[in-house]
């Protein structure tokens, strides 16, 4: 009986070890740059483009985080630049949105387990240049 138990308990604990050696906390320890310099766990905000916050994902709601993968839905925001960037307006769109490539990185003075990429499908109306907007690297600046 002791030999089954322990044979279960090292069954489990290999498990998790893949996980662990790749760099992923498997209790669900992992981040996203919120707003390129802050980690975050289910952030409801998401800078995508750091440079000048003309694009952002706005009221994320995550149905799966921590692993390999999170995946949700939220608001693109593209700022439309009309009559210029500083004066353009925010349009929105709906999206389903899968972050991947997890990567052990400083930010905001933390090292941290944190999601690198967004690829976004939209839901419903579709923007100009879709196929430019899909896929994100994400950034953190210290």
């Amino acid at each position: 009986m002791k030999k089954a138990l322990l044979g279960i308990a090292a069954a489990a604990l290999l498990a998790f070890a893949p996980a662990v050696t790749a760099g992923i906390n498997p209790i669900g320890l992992v981040y996203a740059p919120h707003d390129c310099t802050t980690p975050k766990i289910e952030p409801h905000r998401i800078t995508l483009a750091c440079g000048d916050s003309g694009a952002l994902l706005r009221k994320a709601q995550w149905s799966d985080w921590g692993g390999e993968k999170a995946k949700g839905e939220a608001f693109l925001a593209i700022n439309d630049c009309d009559p210029n960037c500083a004066d353009g307006h925010f349009i929105t769109y709906g999206v389903k949105v899968k972050l991947d490539k997890i990567k052990e990185k400083t930010c905001g003075g933390q090292l941290v387990d944190l999601y690198r990429h967004a690829h976004l499908r939209f839901i419903g109306e579709v923007p100009p240049h879709a196929g430019n907007l899909t896929d994100w690297k994400l950034f953190c600046n210290e």
